[in-house]
């Protein structure tokens, strides 16, 4: 695998985990709006079940997220840059001032 192939792989990674952290935290918005309309009567409680379901299956997703960008780092990790290119490589560099890999997000 080539460094510009490793570093595609982490940008890929850090996105993949902001865009499921995203769907984490509409998840349980969602989900609480059906189960409140299930309670008044307005909704049928197969819709408060799909949310359910679709919050866990946001949370998994949200942890496979994460392991594909630890599995990233430690693929970059194993690289010797200084004997690829001459040069030291810097991953901060990668991330915007601010961005997080790790969101502020908590699994139920």
């Amino acid at each position: 695998m080539t460094m510009f192939a490793i570093l595609g792989s982490i940008v890929g990674a850090v996105l993949g985990v902001a865009a499921v952290a995203a769907q984490v935290r509409n998840a349980p918005a969602l989900h609480d709006q059906a189960l409140e309309e299930f309670q008044v009567g307005t909704s049928p409680r197969i819709d408060a079940t799909r949310t359910e379901v679709q919050l866990h299956t946001e949370e998994y997703n949200l942890s496979v997220a994460r392991n594909n960008f630890a599995v990233a780092q430690l693929t970059l990790a194993c690289l010797d840059f200084d004997r690829i290119h001459g040069q030291t490589f810097n991953a901060e560099g990668l991330l915007k001032p601010g961005l997080s890999v790790e969101p502020d997000v908590r699994v139920r």
